[in-house]
């Protein structure tokens, strides 16, 4: 039988289906390699907030017994998967990264992880995640490409699990880029579907009606293969790249960081040899959406917590703090923003007709320092949550799939680049992306 470290150090879920079916390698013994990574780096990364070796090895035993009758349930069948800390898991804890939740135990499963069970996945624990998922900078996970950076949040712990090899795939949740942050801040990929293609039922929410389930991935084909298990999509097909047509939002990118602008420049002109061609296309401004944003998200969150949480003063300052802003926002003034979100979609449905997709930055800065709590955008000093958001949040508003993707030969750094699609054509997304992390690198 072939050895564990006959694989590749981070093996791609196509390799592990591959492995398992041949006997090469089994789901029992990669996730004894699994959780030896674990155990010897999460003292340092803090990735997971709970590791369930028993059970996994429980659920990885039958995974091999059904890869032996030939009865394997499909491609995520023996893979270990981390699971945020805001989805139930049952019997393992339900803490949202809170004091408040501490010693609370889920007794049902999430809908997702129901599906991921039913997929034969191997659920090895919990990921870390910022308070009630309501930060962008990741604690406590520690970014294992620097220190010395955010993690990214609030799926903090799923995008360090999977950069550091220590699940190949996380499920998580994007409430104003939450995914996609994490994934531009450690290198790996992060994919936002279209609104309500993943079941929300049994998450913690942050603001319900921006709450999307994702999936944070090493590479794009790994996304694609999850979301196809998980959404019942068709089979994707990466596209063929010549005369493909990516829409950029030149004035938003113009706004970015000189040294954001210089990774994407170069992203486009990789595409541009690759013949793909970009036209001009027009988003709303970041100062709209920060506008609508700012306004939906205190009101939908304090409307949980005031319903559901007792303990609101035990949590950290910054969720009191957004809690408390409702206050000071009207009913009228969460009607017309929730109403304004139907002029963003049609917008972002109007820069999306005559092209393929669209691409931008993920981040509009470089990854920030864990010390920063300010950040300059389109000359404004905003919080460090705010600033990082600015990308990314508009798509929570018109639920259209984004997929965020590392920029191919940037520097640690870099912002990343995300790719949008039309609303609930995610299988065509995902095989644009496929096509474009297979030939940019």
């Amino acid at each position: 039988m072939m050895t564990i470290s006959a694989l590749p150090t981070a093996p791609s879920l196509t390799d592990l289906a591959s492995a398992f079916a041949a006997g090469t390698v089994s789901p029992v013994g990669f996730l004894e390699e699994v959780l030896a990574r674990i155990d010897r780096d999460n003292g340092r990364l803090r990735a997971f907030e709970h590791v369930a070796p028993e059970s996994a090895r429980a659920e990885a035993r039958a995974s091999a017994e059904r890869f032996a009758r030939g009865a394997a349930r499909g491609p995520l069948d023996g893979v270990p998967v981390g699971v945020k800390d805001v989805l139930a898991v049952r019997g393992m804890p339900l803490g949202a990264g809170s004091p408040t939740l501490k010693g609370q135990v889920a007794s049902a499963d999430s809908a997702v992880v129901d599906q991921l069970r039913r997929a034969g996945a191997v659920i090895v624990g919990i990921n870390s995640c910022d308070e009630y998922a309501l930060s962008t900078v990741g604690a406590p996970a520690v970014n294992p490409i620097d220190p010395g950076r955010i993690a990214g949040g609030s799926s903090g712990g799923s995008a360090v699990a999977v950069a550091a090899g220590l699940c190949p795939v996380s499920i998580g949740t994007d409430t104003g880029g939450s995914i996609r942050i994490p994934a531009a801040c450690c290198g790996v990929v992060g994919h936002k579907p279209s609104r309500g293609v993943l079941d929300t039922e049994g998450v913690i929410p942050m603001a319900a009606s921006l709450d999307h389930v994702g999936v944070t991935a090493r590479t794009a084909e790994d996304a694609a293969i999850v979301h196809r298990v998980l959404a019942g999509g068709s089979e994707h097909r990466p596209q063929n790249l010549g005369g493909l047509t990516l829409g950029v939002p030149h004035k938003l990118v113009g706004i970015a960081d000189a040294e954001v602008q210089a990774s994407f420049a170069a992203f486009l002109s990789r595409l541009h040899d690759l013949d793909v061609q970009t036209v001009p296309v027009e988003l709303p401004s970041v100062d709209t959406v920060r506008a609508i944003h700012h306004t939906i998200v205190p009101v939908e969150l304090a409307a949980y917590h005031h319903e559901f949480n007792p303990h609101l003063d035990r949590c950290g300052e910054v969720l009191q703090m957004v809690v408390g802003l409702a206050e000071n926002i009207s009913g009228v003034d969460y009607f017309r923003a929730r109403q304004a979100r139907g002029d963003l979609a049609a917008r972002v449905d109007a820069a999306l007709a005559g092209v393929d997709a669209l691409v931008m930055p993920t981040l509009p800065v470089p990854v920030p320092s864990t010390t920063a709590r300010e950040l300059t955008v389109d000359s404004q000093l905003v919080d460090v949550t705010s600033a990082l958001i600015s990308f990314t949040s508009l798509f929570n508003h018109t639920g259209h799939p984004v997929v965020a993707l590392p920029a191919p030969g940037a520097a640690t750094a870099a912002s990343g680049v995300q790719v949008v699609g039309r609303l609930g054509f995610d299988d065509g997304l995902l095989g644009i992306v496929v096509a474009l992390e297979n030939a940019a690198g």
